[in-house]
C-alpha cells in the first residue's frame, strides 16, 4: 500500500462521516451524492484492508481502525491543504503560506510584533524558535521559508539584511562591580567563588564566551548550564554567578537595575542577526521585516527597560541601508 493509493478526496469523506456521523449528512456537506459517499469509503476500506466505519449503529461509529486512521487522516489533509495552498501561492505569484524560523533570542524579543504583523497577511502561518544551529540548518535544508538568526550563510540563492550587530558584556550583580573592574586582569570571580554561567552547551553565545575566555587565559569551565538565556539573566540578577552575553540576551531579564556590566572591546567577540529568504515571493517581506524590526527600539517598553541599564545601549548597532 502506497500513500498515492489513496486520493485525498476519499480520506476527506472519511473524515466528513467521521465528523457528521452520518453518510447522508457527509454527503450533504461535501456536496456529492450519497452513494457516491458510500461507494468512496467502500473503495478506501478494501485498499486498507479493514473496516473503518460500524455500519450497525446510528450515528455511525468508528471501529477501533477507524480511529487510528482517523488521526493520522487529519493530519493529512492539512498537509495537502498547506500543499495546495503553496501550489496557488506560486502559480498566482502571491505569498499566502508561510513558514518562519527565528533563533531562540530573537523569538523573545520580536516574535510577538511578527506574528501580529504577519498573521492578516496570510492564510498559513508557522513560527518557529530553536537554537542558532538548528534554526540554520533547517532554513539551509529548505523547511522554512524565512529566517531571523545569527549566522546565516551568504549565497547567490540567499537574499538577506543585517538588522543588528552586538558587541558582548561581561554581566554580574552590583554587589561585585568592584570586582568586575579587574576583570581580564585576574580571574577575579573564581577568587570570590562566584562561578560563570551559560546556558545549552550547543549554543552560539555559550562557544563564543568559551573561546574569548581561552583567548585571554582564563578559566573556561562552565560552573552551570541552564536551560535558556532567561534563566541565566535572572540567576545573574540573583548575585547566583556571572556571564557573557549581548544586549538582546540581557534584555531579557526582570531586574536590569540589579546588573553592572562591562562592554568587552574585542573586534572577533560580535554577533549579528539577519532576516533571509531564498523564496523570492518572500523577498519583499524581508524590507518589512526590517522596518519592523527597527521599530521595536524606538517602542516606548524598550525605551523604558533600556533606562534601567543604558550601558547596554553602547553594545548594539542598528544597520542603516
Amino acid at each position: 500500500m502506497y500513500i498515492e493509493d489513496i486520493p485525498p478526496a476519499a480520506v476527506l469523506a472519511f473524515i466528513k462521516i467521521a465528523e457528521l456521523g452520518s453518510i447522508t449528512a457527509a454527503s450533504k456537506e461535501l456536496g456529492i451524492s450519497q452513494s457516491a459517499v458510500s461507494q468512496t469509503l467502500d473503495r478506501l476500506e478494501n485498499k486498507l484492508g479493514t473496516r473503518l466505519v460500524n455500519r450497525e449503529t446510528r450515528p455511525l461509529k468508528l471501529t477501533i481502525e477507524g480511529n487510528r486512521f482517523s488521526n493520522a487522516a487529519r493530519r493529512f489533509i492539512e498537509e495537502v491543504r498547506i500543499f495546495d495552498s503553496a501550489i496557488s501561492s506560486i502559480s498566482n505569484n502571491e505569498l499566502i503560506s508561510l513558514k518562519v524560523g527565528i533563533s531562540e533570542v530573537a523569538s523573545e524579543f520580536f516574535s510577538e510584533d511578527l506574528e501580529k504583523y504577519l498573521i492578516p497577511k496570510m492564510k498559513y502561518l508557522e513560527v518557529k524558535s530553536g537554537l542558532i544551529p538548528q534554526i540554520v540548518e533547517e532554513f539551509e535544508n529548505g523547511l522554512l521559508d524565512l529566517v531571523i538568526s545569527p549566522d546565516v550563510v551568504s549565497s547567490p540563492s540567499i537574499k538577506s539584511i543585517k538588522l543588528l550587530t552586538e558587541r558582548y558584556f561581561v554581566v554580574c550583580h552590583k554587589r561585585y562591580g568592584q570586582i568586575l573592574e579587574n576583570f581580564g586582569k585576574t580571574d577575579s570571580f573564581r577568587e570570590v567563588g562566584l562561578p560563570f554561567l551559560s546556558y545549552r552547551s550547543n549554543s552560539s553565545d555559550r562557544r563564543k564566551a568559551q573561546r574569548f575566555l581561552r583567548k585571554i587565559g582564563l578559566n573556561a569551565a562552565v560552573d552551570y548550564e541552564l536551560e535558556n538565556t532567561r534563566a541565566v539573566i535572572n540567576a545573574v540578577e540573583n548575585g547566583l554567578g556571572w556571564t557573557i552575553l549581548p544586549p538582546l540576551n540581557i534584555f531579557l531579564g526582570t531586574r536590569l537595575e540589579q546588573l553592572v556590566v562591562k562592554k568587552i572591546e574585542d573586534r572577533d567577540l560580535t554577533k549579528s542577526l539577519f532576516v533571509a529568504s531564498s523564496n523570492h515571493h518572500c523577498f519583499h517581506l524581508l524590507d518589512e521585516i526590517e522596518t519592523l524590526f527597527k521599530s521595536k527600539f524606538s517602542q516606548k517598553s524598550f525605551r523604558a527597560k533600556l533606562q534601567a541599564n543604558p550601558n547596554l545601549e553602547t553594545g548594539y548597532h542598528i544597520e542603516v541601508n
